[in-house]
């Protein structure tokens, strides 16, 4: 029986995924997504040295299987991945728009505090 039977890949994340194989997507895309570092770096340092989403994407679920410390548990989470990669791009977005709120804030803090130390300073 097949232990990746219930992980179906649309066909919308399957024309994501040839878009980011054109693009020369990077593997390390794939954690935005949720795919755990630790299995991106197995594959990175593999024999097959995998870096790239085309790379990826032409291995058989058994070479995978194959890669030292890389399970059942880390492939099927790659394919979990893959299958919601249609999502790539608003996931990146959102990062992006959350590290934009995140640098925005700060400035505004250390704007703020700066503020206030000219304010302590002036004070007689």
């Amino acid at each position: 029986m097949d232990s990746f039977a219930d992980i179906y890949i649309s066909s919308e994340a399957m024309r994501a995924i040839d878009v980011g194989v054109k693009r020369g997507d990077s593997l390390a895309d794939l954690e935005i997504l949720g795919l755990p570092q630790r299995v991106i770096n197995i594959l990175e340092d593999s024999d097959y040295k995998i870096v790239k989403l085309s790379q990826l994407v032409k291995k058989s679920r058994e070479e995978l299987m194959a890669i030292s410390c890389l399970g059942e548990v880390s492939v099927r989470s790659i394919l979990e991945v893959l299958a919601k990669y249609h999502t790539l791009e608003a996931a990146i977005k959102e990062e992006e728009d959350s590290l934009t709120l995140r640098t925005v804030h700060n400035e505004s803090t250390k704007e703020r505090q700066l503020n206030l130390r000219q304010l302590q300073n002036a004070s007689p």
